[in-house]
């Protein structure tokens, strides 16, 4: 028996466990139990959506995604839930604004930068791609999820060439 918030905490780690052990249940139950606790914490509503979706209920994870941004004060990854439900119905430039403010919360994040990065590619935006792929470079200079994000860059400019030297560099 702690603090509301740090019990809350516990029960959202203790969600993420029985999520991917796929106590789905279980997991419902520590999220909501979570969320009664500390109605504030956007990490429980963040659960709660990835619930929804995984059973195929995207009114509900759309619903909760936009419940965790609003409680997101200055954290990414409710930004980042958002985005990929918005991406992954199509919805581009919805994604984009969400990706961004995710990025205004945490200007490093690298999978916000190259999640842009990708969208930009799908819509043939290759300056845009290449500046989001640069800030991903700068931030994590040796990842390797950046070369391969210039990689698919360059083939999609017919660059092949380097699309070439850029995953053999991946490979090895």
């Amino acid at each position: 028996t702690g603090k509301p918030a740090d019990v809350a905490a516990l029960l959202v780690l203790r969600g993420d466990a029985h999520a991917a052990l796929k106590q789905l249940d279980d997991a419902k139950n520590a999220y909501e139990e979570a969320r009664r606790l500390a109605p504030d914490l956007p990490e429980a509503s963040q659960g709660l959506a990835v619930l929804a979706l995984v059973q195929q209920r995207t009114d509900e994870a759309e619903r909760l995604a936009d419940e965790a941004v609003q409680k997101s004060g200055q954290r990414a990854d409710p930004w980042m839930l958002k985005a990929g439900l918005l991406r992954a119905q199509g919805k581009h430039p919805q994604a984009i604004d969400a990706y961004q403010q995710a990025l205004k919360r945490e200007p490093n994040h690298i999978g916000a930068r190259l999640s842009l990065a990708a969208l930009y590619m799908q819509d043939r935006k290759f300056e845009a791609a290449q500046q989001e792929i640069e800030a991903a470079r700068k931030a994590e200079p040796k990842s390797l999820e950046v070369r391969l994000v210039q990689a698919q860059l360059d083939f999609s400019q017919q660059k092949y060439p380097q699309a070439r030297d850029g995953l053999q560099e991946v490979l090895k």
